[in-house]
């Protein structure tokens, strides 16, 4: 593990190890699903990224009992999980509206590359507002370029390096 301004640390994976469901893979989820963490899943285009956030989606649902939300601002892909949402304004306002109590919230943002920096603020604030009210977060995100440094607050920063075989 590699430490980059005491803020990021890198740990790399090679998705060739996520092809089947393995105690590897188990060892990665449990790294996406500390609470209070901001996960950023780093790769190219085909490193395998949609695949991991597929599986985790797949493992939480049969795992937690927690509220599972997905977002892609690119389109609506189905996938198993409790909310899933497309329009970036839908999402923030579903975030800033959310009861639960005794849970955690687990995210996933697909194609996140694709949010401007207005928008990737707007969600930083919304994280943190979440937090501010005692609700516990998981967050990963997916792209194709580092997005944590958009991110401020008390959610732990972590990278995570998809790599082609």
């Amino acid at each position: 593990m590699k430490d980059i301004n005491n803020k990021v640390s890198i740990k790399r994976y090679n998705s060739k190890l996520l092809v089947e469901p393995s105690e590897t893979l188990l060892d990665i989820f449990q790294i996406m699903s500390k609470r209070n963490r901001i996960t950023n899943i780093l790769g190219k285009v085909g490193s395998g990224k949609t695949y991991l956030a597929r599986n985790y989606i797949e493992y939480l649902s049969e795992n937690t009992n927690n509220l599972i939300v997905y977002f892609n601002g690119n389109n609506k892909k189905e996938v198993n999980c409790d909310l899933s949402f497309s329009d970036f304004d839908s999402f923030i306002d579903f975030l800033l509206n959310v009861e639960v109590k005794d849970t955690s919230i687990y995210l996933v943002i697909d194609e996140a590359s694709s949010l401007t920096d207005e928008q990737l603020v707007h969600l930083n604030a919304t994280l943190n507002k979440l937090l501010a009210n005692d609700l516990e977060v998981v967050v990963s995100i997916l792209s194709y370029t580092v997005l944590l440094d958009k991110f401020e607050g008390e959610l732990e920063r972590f990278v995570l390096e998809t790599k082609r075989s």
